[in-house]
């Protein structure tokens, strides 16, 4: 009986010291957290605000304008309505390479008025080409990007879809610029070059959400990190003065 008991005594210990080792030579990924959020336009119709489920989401975007004179007729009852409910903010553009990279910065400017700190910074959609190339493309980008930021004192970012990225955001001038990227798939696929080293900061990970307060499918995002991370990206897009 001892000696059976010194056995299971000692299988026990090396068990033990199996697990010991194994935690510490264990390989360590990146923070499982994530913070959870989605984005809309006037295609989601009257968005029933109070009845958003903020347990869920902490972070909404609204579309806010396109090209040089285009205003989303809900935008401004989204954006009061996303601060109503306690949600963190953003407003983006959809940019056409083809317009007035200046005059489209205007339109969002007038538009989107008392950008606050605790929101997300300005954020530019562009995914599509208007039958230009990269090159020209990247240029208006940039020209939108830089007097954007020069007005809001905010550091921009950019959105896009994978493949579009992939494609004609490769100019390596666009790393300055954190990346909301669309890809509908389990995991975010190869990103463009710019990106390679900083990864997203946001992934739109599907556009067929269903939320209560919104009526039909919705696009659905994340945040790499949890909520105090995402606060402190916030506050990195900050510009210096």
């Amino acid at each position: 009986m001892k000696t059976h008991n010194l056995v299971a005594i000692n299988i026990l210990a090396l068990a033990i010291l199996l697990a010991v080792i194994w935690f510490n030579t264990r390989p360590v990924g990146p923070p499982s957290d994530v913070t959870y959020g989605f984005d809309v336009s006037h295609y989601q119709g009257t968005i029933q605000w109070d009845s958003i489920d903020t347990s869920t989401y902490d972070f909404s975007i609204a579309k806010a304008t396109g090209g040089t004179d285009y205003i989303d007729p809900d935008f401004s009852v989204n954006w009061n309505g996303m601060k109503e409910r306690g949600l963190i903010r953003g407003a983006y553009h959809y940019f056409y390479p083809n317009e007035s990279a200046t005059q489209q910065a205007q339109n969002y400017l007038n538009t989107v008025k008392g950008l606050q700190e605790s929101d997300l910074p300005p954020i530019i959609d562009i995914e599509v080409s208007n039958g230009l190339d990269a090159k020209t493309i990247v240029q208006g980008l940039l020209t939108w990007l830089v007097e954007v930021e020069k007005a809001t004192q905010r550091r921009p970012m950019i959105y896009s879809d994978l493949n579009f990225a992939q494609t004609y955001l490769t100019d390596e001038s666009l790393s300055a610029y954190p990346l909301w990227i669309a890809d509908y798939n389990d995991t975010v696929g190869d990103l463009p070059k710019p990106w390679q080293a900083s990864g997203w900061r946001l992934w739109q990970y599907s556009d067929s959400g269903a939320l209560d307060g919104i009526e039909g499918a919705v696009d659905q995002d994340k945040f790499q990190g949890d909520k105090k991370a995402l606060k402190a990206f916030i506050k990195s897009t900050v510009v210096s003065k």
